[in-house]
């Protein structure tokens, strides 16, 4: 199994980018999110690798960072779901939204991601309302209230060395769930080592 690749990128486009490492041009899978859509031809770029079979076909798909491959293998263990509506959902919303939708039981919001039915949402919902991964990501969010302006004035201090939004806000809640009394400081230097 190939876990990670690292190389220059040779073409990207809507949901793919072509990795050249060592002499290979790997096609690899990747959400179709603003970080994504930030990538370059001629940049370099190291993705989490996941492999899966599509009809038997190999396909690759990617990741920036752990968390996000994390997410897609969880969603992807659900019954008949396969790898495509897993990456349409991390494509859709940010992990903590899917993660507050699966623990609510918030069918509309998850009905909202391509390719997601009525059905799909509750089987979803079902079987991972009690993922520890699920359940931490969910919890994170509750700690703005007490943490907002550490919180707040960590993920300014992301967006100003190049995270979007979203990224920033993501990762600094993943670092803020693992140390609640963290400082700005804190927050940041963990966030940045998440995103590694």
């Amino acid at each position: 199994m190939i876990d990670f690749l690292k190389g220059d990128i040779a073409s990207c486009g809507k949901g793919f980018v072509v990795i050249e490492a060592s002499g290979v041009g790997y096609y690899v899978n990747v959400p179709d999110s603003e970080e994504y859509r930030a990538l370059k031809t001629g940049g370099s770029v190291k993705l989490m690798t996941v492999m899966s079979l599509n009809d038997g076909i190999p396909e690759m798909f990617g990741f920036l960072n752990a968390i996000e491959r994390k997410f897609f293998l969880e969603i992807r263990s659900v019954s008949s779901f396969g790898a495509r509506l897993s990456m349409a959902a991390i494509s859709a919303m940010p992990l903590t939204r899917i993660a507050e939708a699966i623990l609510s039981g918030d069918k509309k919001a998850l009905k909202s991601i391509p390719g997601m039915g009525d059905k799909k949402a509750e089987r979803l919902i079902l079987e991972l309302k009690n993922s520890p991964i699920m359940k931490e990501s969910a919890s994170s969010c509750c700690l703005i209230c007490d943490s907002g302006s550490e919180l707040a004035d960590a993920e300014e201090a992301l967006c100003g060395l190049g995270c979007s939004p979203e990224y920033a806000h993501e990762y600094a809640l993943c670092a803020l769930s693992e140390n609640p009394s963290a400082d700005a400081e804190a927050i940041i230097a963990r966030a940045l080592e998440l995103m590694k």
